[in-house]
Order: structure tokens, then sequence, then C-alpha cells
């Protein structure tokens, strides 16, 4: 039994949450789309940037303008909706706005003074598919290029092992996979 006596009388009550999303964004204006993807054509093919995360992610669209998420840090691509001005037309829910710009992280880094100059968005120490965490201690400001550049790469070469199997980075972009022959 509900004990509150507005809760059957309709949708009066409730509000919907929102956010500016732009604070979230980076500009597009000066952006080379092409050089931000190219190291992620084997995972996205011929999709388009929609927008950039401060957090280091895009949001893409295919050919029938349907709406992606590329998650940097996981190397997955996730369908997010049929098209892409969902998002713009704030047509998703709050929780998935909010999981595709992570705010309160951007929030936070920026609050522990990590805050980004233009052309720049966070990025990661230690990847998250890795162990790596969302917060102040592994993220930092970095060239929004090198970001998509060096994740892209890593889970090239990190796409097909199966879960568990150890790896071990070298360099900037060169994993050694337990078993390798040092070169």
């Amino acid at each position: 039994m509900n004990s509150l006596p507005f809760a059957n009388a309709g949708r009066w009550w409730q509000f919907k949450m929102t956010f500016d999303i732009n604070k979230y964004l980076v500009p597009l204006d000066v952006i080379d789309h092409s050089r931000v993807l190219s190291t992620w054509r084997w995972l996205i093919g011929a999709k388009s940037i929609v927008a950039l995360t401060k957090s280091g992610d895009a949001l893409l669209k295919d050919e029938n303008e349907s709406l992606f998420f590329l998650d940097v840090g996981g190397g997955t691509l996730e369908f997010i909706a049929e098209s892409f001005y969902d998002f713009f037309e704030e047509n998703l829910s709050y929780e998935q706005t909010e999981e595709l710009l992570l705010p309160i992280l951007v929030d936070k880094l920026e609050l522990h003074g990590i805050v980004l100059k233009p052309g720049q968005v966070y990025s990661y120490r230690l990847l998250p598919i890795a162990s790596g965490t969302y917060d102040e201690k592994n993220m930092f400001a970095l060239d929004l290029y090198e970001h998509f550049g060096v994740t892209g790469e890593i889970h090239f070469q990190l796409k097909g092992l199966p879960d568990g199997t150890r790896i071990e980075f070298k360099g900037e972009t060169t994993i050694k996979f337990e078993g390798d022959n040092e070169k």
C-alpha cells in the first residue's frame, strides 16, 4: 500500500533533471575530425563525429543518423539512439546523458585544478580497461589528438585478447603480451 497521498495523482509532481550539455563538450569548430578518429576506424567504420566530450569520449553518427557512443577508456562502441538529434534535443534520459558526459567527474577534475585548455580532453595515466580509475589521481589534461590516437592504437592491439590476459605497457603505445619475446 502506498502511503503518499499524491503518488497516484498523476505526473504533476515529477520533474525533469537537466544540465547544460555544452559545458561538458569540446568545441568542434577547429577540430580535424578524420585525424581524431583515424586510429579508431577498425572499430567505428565510417561513422562521423557528432560531439567530443571533455571526459575524452566521442558521440558518433552513422549513415542512418543513429547515435553511437565511443567509450575510449573501455575501447567499446555502443548504440545509443535511432537519431543523434535525440542527444541535442535532450530526448535521452538524464541518466543516459550523465553516463555519456560524466559531468560529476569533469566538475571534480576542475575543482582539483585540472582544467582543460582549448584542444584538450581528459585522458588516463592507466586506461580503465587495465584497472585505471575515473578520478583526479588517474586523469589529466591531454591534447585531444594524442588522446584519441594513442588510445585507439592501444585498443587495436588489445582487441581479440581474452579477458584476464596479462599485458605490459612499454613506451607510449607498444604493448607486450605475456609470452611475447622482446624485440
